[in-house]
């Protein structure tokens, strides 16, 4: 958290009309101002203060500030991670592993750290939901941008038609579909686990196509079942997936692999979309 705030506290400053030319010439503000923080762990043992712990926590290496311009925008990304940081206990342990992979991204810059973060996230997410207890879901396009700005090859994935249709169907079928059950309509079954098995199945390309498939195929089918027994009431239906759709997807993992696949679907899936969906309902209701 530490890091994510002196950040902030820094595009702050230089979002000042006077600075801002100055920052824009600097690029990455980890590799050109601050490269991080020394952060050192004492313990009182009474007659004595032992150090037990020494760690470097470094600053965001996606900011590459390149226009004057862009400050509000990395301004609002850190500003999400914030608000997704401090939501959590330390002291509970079904939040350590989210802090803790949160932490090597913002200070490691590596994607497999923050998929570590949104492969967890979900078991935590429902579960809190469950209980009616308010959980900060990172927003979609924040999400995309983090995404894309660390790895920028993947932005042909997070732009694929295919793709974005099948983690909506993953988002209806659990964050959804969880609001509705909440506010008395059943019309259509949570997917309890769904997050958890497809990580499961992403580390063999074969067994994760089957997950999906059949993921896709019940989706579909429960589609089917409600618009035919809800015939006449004309309530908001949610779109089914394309067969276009599928062979996209498996197009991806050919290309990509089942587990970058498997990963961004799952982020995208469960990630915060306050927008409205074409049926005219809130995509989540944590706003």
């Amino acid at each position: 958290m530490a890091a994510l705030r002196y950040t902030e506290a820094l595009l702050n400053y230089f979002d000042e009309p006077s600075r801002r030319f100055s920052l824009g010439r600097r690029g990455s503000l980890k590799r050109r101002l601050v490269a991080g923080l020394h952060v050192a762990f004492y313990k009182d043992l009474g007659n004595a203060v032992a150090t037990m712990n020494l760690a470097f926590i470094g600053l965001p290496g996606w900011i590459e500030i390149r226009q004057p311009d862009a400050i509000p925008l990395y301004t609002e990304m850190v500003q999400e991670l914030i608000k997704l940081v401090g939501q959590f206990d330390e002291s509970h342990s079904d939040t350590t592993e989210m802090l803790q992979a949160l932490r090597d991204f913002v200070s490691g810059d590596t994607l497999d750290a923050l998929f570590r973060f949104t492969r967890a996230f979900p078991v935590y997410y429902i579960g809190m939901r469950e209980r009616n207890k308010y959980v900060h879901a990172i927003q979609e396009d924040i999400l995309e941008r983090i995404i894309t700005m660390t790895e920028p090859r993947y932005a042909e994935i997070l732009e694929d038609e295919g793709f974005r249709n099948i983690a909506y169907a993953i988002r209806a079928s659990t964050v959804i579909a969880q609001y509705q059950k909440a506010q008395g309509n059943r019309k259509y079954d949570v997917r309890y686990g769904l997050g958890q098995e497809l990580a499961r199945k992403s580390r063999y390309e074969a067994d994760f196509i089957t997950a999906l498939s059949d993921f896709m195929f019940k989706f579909n089918a429960e589609n089917a079942q409600v618009m035919e027994v809800t015939k006449g009431q004309r309530p908001p239906y949610r779109r089914s997936i394309q067969t276009s759709d599928i062979g996209s997807v498996v197009a991806l993992i050919d290309r990509f692999g089942s587990e970058i696949i498997a990963n961004l679907l799952i982020a995208f899936g469960y990630a915060r979309q306050p927008r409205k969906n074409d049926a005219g309902e809130a995509d989540d209701d944590s706003e």
